[in-house]
């Protein structure tokens, strides 16, 4: 699940890429003359990309439940979700409903985050896989362990202190 979420935000990027080298290319060939302009393909091509970065996140939403993946880009879905209102899309988008589902999934992912952290009770409705806990704690014990022995040769710098 977690090559999944990866490969989600990776086809993600990729996309918003191709699509800024594509209004690049298209902007130097306008700008030396070899095509002109038309009124409203920058604004269509702009659609075009938040649709389609639309779907990818939508994608990603739908198949990568908080429980499976830890370290969710809660901080940019929460962001994306907030500019949702004001991007230009393709008209046929149910905003309302796409923030609407976003929210509920950022609420549940948060719930997640915090009890993975050890602030927060169990989400409602999750049962970890046997052994799962147990595995958290041990993994927990030996980043610390290799977290105080880096920091004992020099090679991880010590916390500040407030």
């Amino acid at each position: 699940m977690v090559y999944l979420v990866l490969i989600a935000i990776g086809v993600f990027f990729l996309a918003c890429t191709a699509i800024l080298l594509l209004e690049r290319r298209r902007q130097s060939r306008v700008a030396s003359g070899e095509i002109s302009v038309q009124p409203d393909s920058s604004k269509l091509t702009q659609m075009w990309a938040n649709s389609d970065a639309l779907e990818i996140v939508r994608f990603a939403v739908a198949n990568c439940h908080p429980a499976s993946v830890r370290g969710w880009p809660v901080a940019a879905l929460r962001r994306y979700t907030s500019a949702l209102k004001a991007l230009p899309l393709e008209p046929n988008v149910d905003v309302e409903g796409v923030t609407f589902a976003f929210t509920s999934f950022l609420e549940e992912a948060l719930a997640f985050h915090k009890w993975r952290r050890g602030e927060g009770p169990q989400p409602m409705g999750y049962t970890p896989a046997p052994g799962a806990l147990e595995a958290n704690e041990k993994e927990k014990a030996e980043v610390a362990a290799l977290t105080q022995v880096l920091r004992e040769t020099g090679r991880l710098a010590s916390p500040t202190k407030p």
